[in-house]
C-alpha cells in the first residue's frame, strides 16, 4: 500500500530525496505483493507479459563432451574385446567339427565301397572310384 502523501511539500533536497526513495520502496513492495515478481515493476508495459529471462555465466548447450564420447568408446571396445575372446575359440572348434564330419563321411564311403566290392579303390582310381562303379 502506498503511504498517504504529506500535504506539505519537502523543503530541502535531502527531504525530497528521502521522500522519493520512500515512495519508490512502497511502490516496489506493492508491486511485489500484487504480481509476485519484480519483472512487471522494472520492465516496460509491453514486456510485462513475457517470462523472466534467466541469464547464466555460460550458455547451456545440448550434446556430449569429447571426454564423455571417449569414455563410451572405451567401454564399448572393452566389451567387444571380451566378447571376441569368448567367441574366437568357438570359431576354431566349429571348423574342427566340420573337418571331422567330412572325414567321417569319407571313411563311411570307403567302408561302403569295400563292403560292396571286396577291396578298396587303388590310388590310380582316386576318389572318383567312390562315385562310379568299378571296372573289372
Amino acid at each position: 500500500m502506498l503511504t498517504p502523501r504529506n500535504p506539505k511539500p519537502p523543503t530541502t533536497t535531502n527531504q525530497l530525496y528521502f521522500k522519493t526513495m520512500e515512495n519508490w520502496k512502497n511502490g516496489m513492495m506493492e508491486t511485489i505483493k500484487s504480481n509476485g515478481s519484480l519483472f512487471r515493476f522494472f520492465s516496460p508495459p509491453h514486456l510485462s507479459t513475457l517470462p523472466p529471462f534467466h541469464s547464466s555465466a555460460r550458455p547451456t548447450r545440448a550434446g556430449f563432451t569429447l571426454v564423455e564420447i571417449l569414455v563410451v568408446i572405451a567401454i564399448i571396445s572393452l566389451l567387444a574385446g571380451v566378447v571376441l575372446l569368448n567367441i574366437a575359440p568357438q570359431l576354431g572348434m566349429g571348423k574342427q567339427a566340420a573337418a571331422q564330419a567330412q572325414i567321417q563321411v569319407l571313411s563311411s564311403a570307403l567302408t561302403t565301397y569295400h563292403l560292396a566290392h571286396g577291396f578298396y579303390p587303388i590310388p590310380q582310381q582316386g576318389l572318383e572310384a567312390l562315385v562310379r562303379k568299378p571296372v573289372r
